[in-house]
């Protein structure tokens, strides 16, 4: 292990890796923002020599895992302390107000998660969604999605009211400037998404409902009360 001073020295720590592997007991080396070893404690490679560091913490008893993500949310002001506290570092937000959310997705700050934004959802005419961005043609509905990905989006959400045809032109849009398309579905069935592009559907009903007959009917039926986003 290099001799170089670190920043944080964490000794005994339990590691569960991302790939499943666990470490007993490890000691984890930080240097500025990064990682840069995570290796068996003192105890078990006695061989081994610790580098100094300006902080260190005996982790005896507790376990270190990767960052969580959660990858729907709807980002308030509350949210991004509590996400920290969870053990969440990332999140992926499928609709909140652009003049918001677009700024802090693109700050890097130590005080909240990651964030990954579509920004508003795009939906079509007469969208119960007061922030969405509403498109009715061929061309609004490619103009909505190169304006999203200018303003920061890293997916692209599409909601209910969109006819299956804008689906796809969206779909074909944002594939093209190598973005996903993340799917919550009314109008289009999961069968005519897939068709489109491979989507991200982000309520497991948009899959059973897309079995269903009269899909067509559930914008209108389902009070706005009750409908998720």
């Amino acid at each position: 292990m290099s001799q170089a001073q670190a920043d944080l020295l964490i000794r005994n720590v339990r590691i569960v890796h991302g790939d499943g592997r666990v470490t007993p007991r490890a000691t984890v080396v930080v240097r500025g923002a990064a990682i840069t070893h995570v290796e068996p404690s003192l105890q078990e490679r006695p061989a081994a020599a610790e580098p100094s560091a300006r902080r260190v913490i005996d982790a005896s008893g507790k376990t270190m895992i990767p960052g969580l993500i959660d990858a729907h949310v709807h980002v308030d002001a509350w949210m991004p302390a509590v996400f920290l506290k969870h053990g969440v570092t990332t999140v992926r937000d499928l609709h909140s107000d652009a003049s918001v959310i677009f700024p802090m997705a693109r700050e890097d700050s130590p005080d909240r998660p990651r964030i990954i934004t579509s920004g508003p959802l795009i939906d079509g005419r007469g969208s119960f969604w007061k922030n969405a961005v509403q498109v009715g043609t061929v061309g609004e509905a490619r103009a909505a999605v190169r304006a999203q990905v200018d303003a920061g989006a890293k997916v692209i959400k599409v909601y209910t009211r969109l006819q299956p045809a804008l689906v796809a032109v969206i779909a074909a849009e944002a594939r093209a400037r190598g973005v996903p398309v993340a799917a919550h579905l009314g109008k289009t069935t999961a069968t005519e998404a897939g068709e489109a592009v491979p989507t991200r559907w982000v309520h497991i009903r948009d899959l059973v409902d897309g079995a269903a007959t009269g899909l067509e009917l559930q914008a209108a039926l389902v009070p706005p009360g009750k409908r998720k986003r």
